[in-house]
């Protein structure tokens, strides 16, 4: 185990009667690591309880020799960016992030606002007002004051949502990149963005985990049950509605559908699992077991 890991056992949170999250047990390693589950699954729970904003009940919860016991050590090396992030709509981007670096403590304030432009790609962009910026550098500028002092640990909540294709893979980009220096944990339901920059991940569903691995171990998890199967456009619209369908592709010859099945499908070929695959398969078989 190394001393730099992150490590979750049997973590629980209660609201009320009701239990958000159940014995919760991770380690996350160096890198980046994945939390991938539908909306209401508990992912935004765990990274709220990650980034010390929530209690929670648990037997141990450490970042190297670090503890979550210890509130203020976990938030000196934290970088934080919520799904939902807005502030200072009338400040300049650059002087937002000089109060940031003030509140955070940095010593050399205008040294740090720099780099951080810089690493984000909003150096050409520091005078112009929050407001009005795009999707895109409005989640750049929030990774930037979040990167504002080094933090060994990154947080990122649903980081591309809204975003375009174009800058999704930008911000991807960008994460796999802070990664060299520092944790980096991602939330997300878009299955693209975990398979695109994550070495591991957690699938969750209704406040478990329900299996976690590397991408190439999930992935195998669905073997030998994604069929592709070619029909034609009389037979795709009289497809029986029991057949779960992963994806259909229009082709000149009618349409190609991927299918999700433990038979055999007749007329089906084997395809290779993807990440989506073993998404929606342990979704259907391990979620509805939750309780």
């Amino acid at each position: 185990m190394s001393m730099n890991n992150i490590v979750i056992k049997n973590l629980n949170k209660y609201y009320g009667d009701f239990k958000a999250l159940s014995n919760i047990s991770l380690e996350i390693k160096p890198g980046i690591f994945g939390l991938l589950g539908p909306n209401g699954a508990g992912k935004t729970t765990l990274i709220r309880i990650l980034a010390t904003l929530l209690p929670c009940e648990y037997e141990e919860m450490r970042f190297g020799e670090l503890n979550w016991r210890d509130g203020e050590s976990i938030r000196e090396i934290l970088g934080y960016l919520p799904q939902k992030f807005s502030m200072y709509k009338n400040l300049s981007v650059e002087d937002a992030l000089e109060h940031i670096a003030v509140l955070k403590g940095t010593s050399n304030v205008d040294e740090e606002v720099n780099r951080c432009l810089y690493r984000v790609n909003l150096a050409g962009e520091r005078k112009k007002k929050i407001k009005a910026l795009s999707g895109g550098m409005l989640r750049r500028f929030g990774i930037a004051q979040a990167i504002i002092g080094n933090p060994k640990l990154i947080i990122v909540d649903e980081p591309t949502t809204g975003l375009d294709p174009e800058e999704r893979i930008k911000f991807r980009n960008l994460l796999k990149d802070l990664s060299r220096d520092a944790t980096i944990i991602i939330s997300t339901h878009i299955v693209e963005d975990i398979e695109a920059i994550c070495q591991e991940v957690a699938i969750l569903d209704k406040g478990q985990v329900l299996i976690t691995g590397t991408i190439p171990e999930l992935k195998r998890t669905a073997e030998n049950k994604v069929w592709k199967v070619k029909l034609s456009e009389d037979e795709y619209r009289n497809m029986p509605s029991s057949l779960e369908t992963i994806r259909s592709t229009y082709t000149d010859d009618g349409y190609e559908i991927r299918l999700l099945s433990e038979n055999t499908i007749k007329r089906g070929v084997k395809d290779e699992p993807t990440l989506e695959d073993c998404y929606l398969y342990t979704i259907k078989t391990k979620g509805h077991k939750v309780g």
